[in-house]
């Protein structure tokens, strides 16, 4: 039962990882370059109109913005539900508008290279009555949009490998196919994070003493290197010998003095106390 339940579910999770990591490299193919004054140009493209600064380009994008809440609305009136519209064009990825809850609206992006390609809504609404009134604000809220999808992935990688580490338990061929999604996850990374992940992974199998069999168990299992250097212990601590005190702790060996268990002679005679001196006839 949970191997038809959960083998979906993975398959759905990689796809997601798939589609943000190329909406991730397609976002970084069409950053804007900085020109010799180290600024970065700005490019806004609204109805074939190329706009190359943001105070030109805000009035046309909240007119456009206004036109297509209409729009959604009408296609929304025809198929009991509304659309997101798109509006312009930014950075490479499609501009689009979806109407929220009542009077507000929500700004998105979506590559337009792919028919699968997801689209990223902003997490904050937007009033309708007030677009004019947020000018350059608007392009903010779609280059925060571009930033959040590095977290967006990592989540995704997250959500992942959690729930590929629940499937292979009720499986017979899990590390076959833990190892194979594993390996799916980190070609997503690129060369220089992979260069340096497993120099890292070099040190700490030094520092802890690991085998190669060890670090790649370490891997799989999804142990972070943060939490393996953690729990190393120190070689002080290693080499202390384990002595007691008389409170229990491993300060020096144990002075306290063992009881008989005869008579209450012993109990009240003291370890500092003279031994009694006998009577003589």
């Amino acid at each position: 039962m949970a191997l038809a339940h959960e083998r979906p579910r993975i398959a759905e999770l990689r796809a997601r990882v798939d589609a943000i990591a190329a909406d991730v490299a397609f976002r970084d193919a069409h950053a804007p370059q900085p020109n010799a004054h180290r600024d970065k140009p700005f490019s806004f493209v609204v109805d074939g109109r190329v706009y190359s600064d943001r105070v030109q380009a805000a009035p046309a994008f909240a007119a456009v913005i206004d036109r297509g809440v209409d729009e959604s609305f009408a296609a929304g009136q025809a198929t009991g539900s509304c659309p997101s519209t798109p509006i312009a064009a930014y950075r490479g990825f499609e501009v689009t508008v979806r109407p929220a809850t009542s009077g507000t609206i929500r700004l998105g992006l979506r590559c337009p290279e792919r028919s699968d390609a997801l689209e990223y809504a902003t997490a904050r609404t937007l009033d309708v009555a007030q677009v004019p009134a947020y000018g350059i604000g608007l392009f903010q809220r779609l280059d925060h949009l571009f930033d959040a999808l590095d977290a967006e992935l990592k989540a995704a990688q997250d959500g992942l490998a959690r729930e590929v580490r629940r499937w292979p338990h009720s499986c017979p061929c899990s590390p076959y196919m833990r190892a194979f999604v594993h390996f799916r996850l980190r070609s997503s990374t690129s060369m220089a994070e992979k260069v340096a992940l497993d120099k890292a992974w070099a040190e700490a199998a030094q520092r802890c003493r690991l085998s190669p069999a060890d670090v790649r168990m370490a891997n799989e299992l999804g142990f972070k290197l943060r939490s393996l250097l953690k729990n190393q212990p120190s070689p002080q601590r290693a080499a202390a010998p384990a002595t007691r005190t008389r409170a229990g702790g491993n300060d020096g060996p144990d002075k306290r003095r063992p009881f008989c268990g005869h008579s209450n002679k012993c109990r009240q005679t003291s370890d500092d106390s003279p031994a009694p001196v006998p009577h003589l006839p």
